[in-house]
């Protein structure tokens, strides 16, 4: 779905190794980090608990604490998506938290 939306998965660091990896697993989680592909800035968190069957979606611009008015395109998108993937009763839209 990300890959669709326009996003490239990058490394992230894996604690219990300290290297990077394509998803880090660690205390009942996997990590995961994704990167718009027309933006740099623009990147999304993933982090997927496995024991509860939910996931979290951080999309955030490097660099800067809130969004600005281009990256709101970003969050609107993902968010309009994963409502059609999953369904509106299980998204919730909290500040640049989606979670599933």
């Amino acid at each position: 779905m990300l890959d669709d939306l326009g996003y490239d998965w990058v490394p992230v660091r894996d604690p219990s190794i300290a290297l990077p990896v394509k998803v880090a697993r660690h205390a009942g989680q996997w990590r995961m980090r994704f990167q718009a592909r027309d933006r740099a800035d623009i990147w999304i968190d993933a982090r997927f608990n496995v024991g509860e069957s939910t996931a979290t979606l951080r999309l955030y611009e490097v660099g800067d604490d809130g969004h600005s008015s281009p990256s709101e395109h970003y969050h609107r998108e993902l968010l309009e998506r994963l409502e059609l993937e999953f369904g509106r009763d299980h998204v919730s839209d909290e500040t640049s938290f989606l979670g599933l």
